[in-house]
């Protein structure tokens, strides 16, 4: 039967998740730093480094940032702009007024018919029907409408939510976004690398060496270390009450003897003589 012996193979880490592999790559290269390496492990630390680098870019792209958390502040703005709006031609449609109530639901009818839906829809996405819906109250005349129903607040705290929106997300497409990772490929790929740089240290332990050995502990020291944090206790779990003190025994309470028996007592010398 044939056998391959390949580091993939003969070198057993500890299970690593993508945040775990890249704490540890980077403990290695740290404890790496300014030795002096044989050239097979310096090759190989060299691709633990390169694995490490695209790892850690693979993990920050699952960070959003700074522009992705404007755009949904601003997306929740405007999603609360078109809600003001829709609630309050909703409230008019059922006042006794009837003139008032059907322009209302008339209104609603053209600007919402499908409810707030839209609001769900993906940032430009969301961004185009609300940009339809307000060309629409502008070209068929809906402003004044809105505003004798009481809506002129609510109509410009809409456009100017509008406009802030269209200006976040301008900026957030402007970006070229990188080209996505794959998270795994790039775990996979430390995982190996540090397989690798294993078996190159390991292969440079001379026991007669002592040198040898204290080098290649330190540069493994990371890994075979390498413990996962304990879990967190619930914020939940309340300490176990103390076991309730066992009650003492009462103290007896002397009483007095009646006064018959004292003076008996008394008297009982006298009467022995």
């Amino acid at each position: 039967m044939s056998r391959t012996f390949e580091p993939n193979k003969l070198v057993h880490l500890p299970p690593l998740d993508a945040l775990a592999a890249q704490t540890v790559g980077s403990a290695v290269l740290a404890a790496a730093a300014n030795k002096t390496l044989a050239d097979p492990v310096a090759e190989a630390l060299a691709e633990v480094k390169v694995a490490v680098d695209v790892l850690q870019t693979a993990n920050l792209q699952r960070i959003p940032t700074g522009d992705t958390f404007a755009a949904r502040a601003a997306d929740i703005d405007l999603d609360s702009a078109w809600s003001v709006l829709h609630d309050l031609l909703s409230v008019v449609a059922r006042v006794p007024d009837q003139p008032r109530a059907d322009l209302a639901k008339t209104l609603l009818g053209d600007l919402f018919p499908d409810g707030l839906q839209f609001t769900r829809l993906r940032f430009a996405q969301e961004w185009a029907e609300s940009e339809n819906r307000l060309k629409m109250i502008d070209d068929r005349g809906f402003a004044p409408q809105i505003e004798q129903l009481g809506g002129a607040v609510a109509l410009a705290h809409l456009r100017q939510a509008h406009a802030h929106y269209g200006d976040v997300l301008s900026v957030v497409t402007a970006r070229t976004p990188a080209p996505a990772i794959r998270i795994r490929d790039a775990r996979d790929a430390v995982m190996k690398a540090l397989r690798q740089f294993v078996a190159r240290v390991t292969v440079t332990i001379r026991d007669q060496d002592p040198p040898s050995v204290a080098l290649a502990r330190e540069l493994l020291a990371p890994i075979e270390t390498w413990a996962p944090a304990p879990p967190t206790k619930p914020a939940t779990d309340q300490p176990a009450p103390p076991a309730p003190t066992p009650p003492s025994a009462p103290t007896p309470v002397p009483t007095s003897a009646p006064a018959g028996v004292v003076a008996a007592n008394a008297k009982a010398p006298e009467s022995a003589h």
